[in-house]
């Protein structure tokens, strides 16, 4: 918020904010989005406690809208569920990564 906060006196300086607030906003997404699909191949494989079927939900809303695509004849196993949505997950990150990418663009 502070990058998006500060005051720029160059005519472009919005796109700059803005893009400034991607580029924020998807490093913490895809810090968010690493810890997520952390829990989720725990909880799914039993590394942390026993097998844990519902693991993987805090990913899958990470990786809406994405992962409204995945149902049970997309994801047969536990290992697939967690493929599918670490892949909207990663999805959502790329396209944050691109917003900011064409902001700093069309600033300059």
């Amino acid at each position: 918020m502070t990058l998006a906060m500060h005051s720029m006196p160059e005519p472009s300086a919005g796109r700059e904010r803005a893009s400034r607030v991607f580029a924020v906003a998807g490093i913490l997404y895809s810090l968010i989005a690493l810890i997520s699909g952390g829990v989720a191949a725990m909880g799914l494989f039993g590394f942390a406690s026993p097998i844990d079927p519902v693991a993987v939900e805090p990913a899958q809303l990470l990786g809406l809208p994405w992962s409204l695509a995945i149902n049970s004849a997309n994801a047969a196993t536990p290992t697939m569920l967690l493929l599918l949505s670490c892949g909207a997950m990663a999805i959502n990150a790329v396209l944050i990564g691109l917003a900011a990418r064409l902001m700093r663009t069309a600033a300059r």
